[in-house]
């Protein structure tokens, strides 16, 4: 056999030996489950975190400007005067 042969049957066994290893092998500290599939839990994990981080502060932020005396008096406002507006409508009719 060439050598270069020997050397490109080499590199694909390495090659396929390295992605055995990175995607394939079942790894008993992190669960018995390939690194690939924790890497990708890992990350779901995180992206859900950060979501739920950014819709908390939202949330924090809506329920302060809806429990201010200010906003439930004009929040208040609003509702009453939609529901005369919908009465003087009906009334109409």
């Amino acid at each position: 056999m060439p050598a270069v042969v020997q050397r490109k049957a080499v590199e694909f066994a390495t090659l396929e030996w390295v992605d055995w290893f990175n995607n394939r092998r079942l790894l008993e500290p992190i669960g018995g489950i390939p690194p690939a599939e924790a890497e990708a839990h890992d990350f779901a994990q995180a992206e859900r975190a950060a979501l739920a981080a950014c819709l908390g502060s939202r949330r924090a932020r809506y329920q302060n400007y809806f429990t201010s005396s200010r906003s439930v008096r004009t929040l208040s406002i609003l509702v009453l005067s939609s529901f005369g507006n919908v009465a003087n409508s009906a009334a109409g009719w």
